[in-house]
């Protein structure tokens, strides 16, 4: 799921759990701000290939009879269970509005418009609920979310007059939001895997090269430079900075012209 930082965060958590919730229950895949019609952006949109199961959870197949033994009308009553499954289309849309303040319940104007999904949910605080029921239309499905999660006060009802250029517009865009999130996930993880190699392959041994320039400079006491210089100037030249006042006064006692004095050293061992 994406997150719209435009929304209340009540909004952006009503949205989580109800995501949650149509995963749970076969809507796959789910995704959230969704171009589902022209000038309808869904707060949340997906698809589902109902199984049996699902199809009965969601009242859109009726329950069929487990034991022609204790069924009465057993035949019928599976029969209409087959015919109404077999009539779902596959797969099936859906879309979800998050209404979180009465305002915004009260004016929207989509409970008037033709429906772009076979399914349609409103998703709210338990306290709208009431005023929802007044005004939203009875296709719509009403359901809402509290700290113990998702509650079903209405299912939705099967638009019957859903084309399949309706169906694709959604699934596109529904798969358009998908590889929006995963492919720039991906782009991440694949400039971060770069990153380290070029690390590995170039940075790394340009930083130990610089390193042991330093080293190499500090021994011969900065006798290389057109100018004397000091020891922090050294470093800084190969910008080799933050070193611990310590550090720095063990290099200059160490290692500051050491090389320089064994050539004299030497010089002096050769005259004599």
């Amino acid at each position: 799921m994406i997150p719209d930082r435009n929304k209340t965060l009540s909004t952006r958590q009503i949205t989580a759990v109800v995501v949650a919730w149509l995963d749970e229950h076969g809507f796959k895949p789910v995704e959230t701000e969704v171009l589902v019609a022209e000038s309808w952006q869904s707060d949340i949109a997906g698809l589902i290939d109902c199984t049996e199961g699902e199809a009965i959870y969601l009242r859109l197949a009726p329950r069929k009879p487990t034991n022609w033994r204790t069924s009465d009308g057993y035949r019928e009553k599976r029969e209409a269970f087959v015919n109404a499954y077999k009539a779902l289309p596959s797969p099936l849309t859906a879309l979800v509005e998050v209404k979180t303040s009465l305002s915004d319940l009260n004016g929207d104007s989509k409970w008037k418009r033709a429906s772009p999904t076979d399914l349609r949910y409103v998703a709210m605080p338990l306290k709208l609920l009431e005023r929802a029921l007044a005004i939203v239309p009875h296709s719509w499905g009403l359901m809402t979310v509290t700290d113990s999660g998702v509650k079903i006060h209405r299912y939705a009802g099967l638009e019957s007059d859903i084309t399949v250029e309706q169906r694709f517009r959604v699934a596109y865009n529904v798969g358009i939001r998908r590889d929006h999130r995963t492919r720039h996930k991906v782009l991440r993880e694949s400039l971060k895997s770069a990153r380290v190699v070029h690390n590995r392959e170039v940075v790394t041994p340009d930083r130990w090269s610089r390193i042991v320039r330093a080293m190499l400079d500090i021994c011969d006491g900065g006798q290389d430079f057109r100018k004397e210089m000091t020891l922090e100037q050294v470093l800084a030249w190969h910008r080799i900075g933050k070193l611990p006042e310590w550090l720095i006064e063990r290099l200059r006692n160490d290692l500051w012209g050491i090389s320089k004095g064994a050539v004299e050293l030497q010089a002096e061992e050769n005259a004599a």
